[in-house]
């Protein structure tokens, strides 16, 4: 298909904003190419009623009871025969395949991406029930890990962000000639644009001289924040800024809000449209080791705080970024608030954690690359 014009479905799931902000950003990669690209939630394949229902209900699982969420995750490990062909899970999750395959042939979509191990299986069922279907099928992985589930995708090509990652992919039977590790996961273009960190600091009201400690866990606000903030606030050095991003978890701002509205060196957010300019002007970042958010911090050389709020695949991107140098593990928030006190009284330690990785490719561009070379 090379100098062919493409035209891309992006299968995403509304569970979360991870993997509809890896959507977004080989969309926006695709359409600055001069192709074509449409992103749908899968999942409003089976009913948009099923959508709303697993959406909402992960949200919740995901923000207020991460054990259950982790439960979840470890079973799915344990018993990969729940995902197995046949499976009544596996039946649900396909079961939309036959919609989306019409929207594919009416509107002669030549490339079909996933970034979501559900909408893998959806693209694997489609192939196997529809021979005659000439699409590319991708896989992008959103964690620094093989999740489970994904030894059952059967796709043209797999997208991995890192070359460690290749034997764990063969050790599930994949073909390492369909497996491409690429730079990181796929994070938008935005990102990729840096302010210089004091002209940054500036923009955002930060006094001059003031080093700026930022804190969000993952779109939807969850993990035990209140705590953190209220631990890190007791130690914060006298010229610092604190930043807390809450996401779309509404009842989070309004009680931190009314928490801090006399302190001054505490600033509390909402969901935030400049976060890549709030991350220029971060010296450092406190987070949950999510994928995106870890690569995000990863292309703005930005060190980290990890908290695994949620375990699952999450822990293994949060050893990844430690064992690489990038990340610091708090285990509590009375470490965290120490962790952070340190570092930002070692501007030498900053320096190292900000040079570990040395990235020059852009990841969403290096699967358009390799797509159009393979369609």
């Amino acid at each position: 298909m090379k100098g062919e014009k493409m035209k891309a479905l992006i299968l995403t799931c509304n569970t979360g904003q991870g993997h509809n902000s890896v959507a977004k950003a080989i969309n926006q990669t695709i359409i600055s190419h001069g192709d074509d690209a449409l992103t749908v939630d899968a999942l409003s394949f089976i009913s948009e009623r099923t959508s709303s229902f697993i959406s909402n209900w992960f949200v919740k699982l995901y923000r207020y009871m991460p054990k259950v969420f982790d439960l979840g995750y470890n079973l799915a490990e344990s018993y990969p025969e729940l995902f197995e062909e046949g499976s009544l899970i596996r039946k649900f999750l396909v079961s939309g395949s036959d919609k989306l395959y019409e929207r594919i042939a009416e509107e002669g979509y030549d490339c079909i991406i996933c970034p979501h191990a559900f909408t893998g299986l959806m693209a694997t069922h489609l192939r196997a029930t529809h021979p005659e279907l000439k699409a590319t099928t991708s896989f992008v992985a959103t964690d620094y890990t093989l999740v489970p589930v994904t030894q059952e995708i059967k796709v043209d090509a797999y997208f991995i962000p890192d070359p460690s990652l290749v034997p764990s992919y063969e050790k599930v039977g994949i073909d390492a000639g369909k497996v491409y590790p690429i730079t990181g996961i796929p994070v938008r273009r935005e990102f990729y644009s840096k302010t210089d960190k004091e002209e940054a600091k500036r923009l955002l009201g930060i006094p001059n001289g003031y080093k700026h400690l930022i804190m969000m866990f993952g779109s939807m606000g969850c993990g035990p924040m209140p705590k953190f903030t209220s631990e890190i606030s007791k130690t914060l050095p006298q010229d610092t800024i604190f930043t807390v991003i809450c996401g779309t978890n509404d009842s989070l701002k309004k009680k931190l809000d009314a928490a801090y509205k006399n302190s001054p060196q505490i600033r509390i957010e909402g969901f935030v449209k400049d976060i890549s300019l709030i991350m220029d002007s971060a010296d450092l970042y406190v987070t949950k080791p999510g994928g995106l958010s870890t690569s995000e911090a990863r292309i703005k050389k930005l060190p980290m705080v990890l908290f695994n709020a949620v375990s699952g695949c999450e822990q293994t991107n949060l050893e990844f970024m430690i064992e690489k140098g990038a990340a610091i593990e708090a285990k509590n928030e009375a470490q965290v608030a120490e962790l952070c006190r340190t570092l930002l009284c070692d501007p030498d330690r900053l320096k190292s954690m900000s040079q570990v990785f040395d990235d020059h490719g852009i990841a969403a561009d290096e699967i358009y690359e390799i797509l159009k070379n393979l369609s």
